[in-house]
């Protein structure tokens, strides 16, 4: 297997005529966005990662998961305003 995904830190120590390189793993499986093509360079070069389609597809369902929870979010509160505004109505109509 291809050595892949290396993360670039480079550093420019005080009294040094060049910066240093050093390069650190990456575990896919904590990347937000998987390998792919960005969208420049040329897309045919593009060696894609074994465990990209992997790791999209659970970012696509973690994706999935918050925006339903943000609906039934926005649910709950617009139910929960709704509740306190007929409230507030019948409290004003009583007085």
């Amino acid at each position: 297997m291809k050595n892949w995904l290396k993360r670039t830190i480079t550093s420019w120590k005080h009294g040094d005529t060049m910066p240093s390189v050093e390069y650190e793993e990456i575990n896919i499986s904590t990347m937000e966005i998987p390998p792919g093509f960005r969208g420049y360079g040329a897309k045919g070069n593009l060696i894609e990662h074994p465990q990209s389609e992997v790791r999209q597809k659970e970012v696509d369902e973690l994706t999935e998961n918050l925006k339903q929870k943000v609906k039934i979010d926005m649910r709950f509160k617009m139910l929960l305003c709704l509740s306190l505004y007929k409230k507030n109505i019948k409290e004003k109509m009583q007085d």
